[in-house]
């Protein structure tokens, strides 16, 4: 499904939500919503909340089964069974902290690289022509410095486009033709 509207450049057709999303990043089902460049900021900070929330309650349920595990007077099978709950739930507080610290780690790093995880995983031609070669791991970062990432880090929070001129040679509100995948750039 095509919207039939005029697109600038950068702007993808979700088809969960059946609508065009500027600088589409990736549909969330946790927020039930398209993340692009109206709400990545929010995503983002959301992201590292999420994170510290996590890691605040794995800290806090290993000091409480370490000050059960002190304070016990009672059998060892007793104290094992009031610390089992507190150690599950440390477990899959971990897990999840894992999972959203990898997302963290890599929203930070296409910011970084002035990408979207639509870009890298659909890889539109103008992607291909700022990457030539995609062999190695971490190809978005070719050819960055330290300057470049702070002015991608800068273009993100202020929602500037001077990134995208400098990355690909392109203003942001520049209209192009129908880019729909599968479609000539």
């Amino acid at each position: 499904t095509i919207c039939r509207c005029v697109r600038s450049f950068r702007t993808f057709h979700c088809k969960d939500c059946g609508r065009c999303v500027e600088r589409l990043d990736h549909h969330c089902p946790w927020v039930n919503n398209c993340i692009g460049l109206r709400n990545q900021r929010l995503f983002f900070c959301w992201l590292v909340a999420l994170f510290c929330s996590l890691l605040f309650a794995i800290a806090r349920c290993s000091r409480l089964i370490a000050d059960v595990a002190r304070g016990s007077n009672a059998s060892p099978l007793r104290a094992a069974a009031s610390r089992a709950p507190l150690a599950c739930l440390v477990c899959a507080d971990a897990a999840l902290a894992i999972f959203v610290g990898s997302l963290l780690v890599r929203q930070t790093v296409y910011v970084l690289a002035n990408l979207t995880t639509f870009e890298v995983v659909l890889c539109p031609a103008y992607v291909e022509s700022r990457f030539p070669q995609r062999d190695h791991r971490l190809w978005y970062f070719s050819g960055s410095t330290v300057p470049r990432f702070a002015s991608r880090c800068r273009g993100f929070w202020l929602r500037s486009g001077s990134a995208d001129l400098e990355d690909f040679g392109v203003a942001p509100d520049e209209v192009i033709a129908d880019r729909s995948p599968g479609a000539a750039p």
